[in-house]
């Protein structure tokens, strides 16, 4: 906007430059005619200028490179297992180490120092470290589903409707970290065992796996098919016999 009305300006001073200098030579010398002949010619020499200093502060002046804005990396999906329970049982620290180094096959002491370890974490629930694996063992006192009713109305089989009605509590077994790369098959292969240590005191009435979105409830035969190479069997209905 402001480069095209330097335009006009010099245009319009242009313009009214050649009637001067042509009254000048129709006329003859006039000091009026001289006068606005300098006048204009000042003024299309400032517009000049203008438009000159103004193409030259258009060029960008490069410092630091600016870096460009990528979208966000989406957020790897939570790798874990949860028992929705009937009713609230607090986790003896002590049963559960020897029930996990079971499960685990190594030895779990109570100090973070050691490589292989369970210990109470902040938030109540439980760090537990083998080797270069790191899980968590959640225990909480609430229901799963936030909307039972709901989600009970849309269960597959009456079953299952009943074990989200009528559960009060749930514990779960999260994947949180490994340096190796592991495949997915093999993190659940290491959670599935670990969630059945988990259930040996207390009355499940589902199994639920967060990032595939299944629910099943709870069966016969679910614990062999969670200590297998593939846990995620026990997800399925046709795999499991009713209770």
């Amino acid at each position: 906007m402001k480069r095209t009305l330097n335009f006009v300006v010099m245009a319009v001073m242009a313009m009214y430059l050649v009637l001067r200098v042509a009254d000048l030579v129709v006329h003859g010398f006039k000091w009026s005619s001289v006068i606005w002949v300098h006048v204009y010619l000042i003024g299309i020499t400032i517009a000049l200028v203008w438009e000159l200093h103004g193409r030259h502060s258009a060029v960008p002046i490069y410092g630091e490179p600016v870096k460009p804005q990528l979208p966000a990396p989406a957020a790897k999906p939570l790798l874990s297992l949860v028992a929705l329970l009937e009713r609230p049982t607090p986790l003896d620290a002590e049963d559960l180490r020897k029930r996990l180094s079971r499960a685990l096959g190594q030895t779990l002491d109570s100090s973070p120092k050691n490589p292989n370890h369970l210990v109470l974490a902040p938030d109540q629930t439980y760090e537990l470290q083998h080797g270069d694996h790191r899980m968590a063992i959640v225990n909480l006192p609430t229901p799963y589903v936030k909307d039972r009713e709901n989600e009970a109305a849309a269960a597959p089989v009456k079953e299952l409707a009943i074990a989200i009605l009528n559960h009060q509590a749930w514990r779960a077994v999260d994947w949180v970290e490994s340096p190796a790369e592991l495949s997915r098959e093999q993190v659940y292969a290491t959670l599935g065992p670990v969630l059945v240590e988990l259930m040996t005191d207390v009355k499940v009435l589902a199994l639920f796996c967060p990032e595939t979105g299944q629910m099943v409830p709870w069966r016969s035969g679910l614990p062999d098919l969670l200590r297998g190479a593939d846990p995620l069997q026990a997800l399925l209905l046709t795999n499991t016999t009713a209770v």
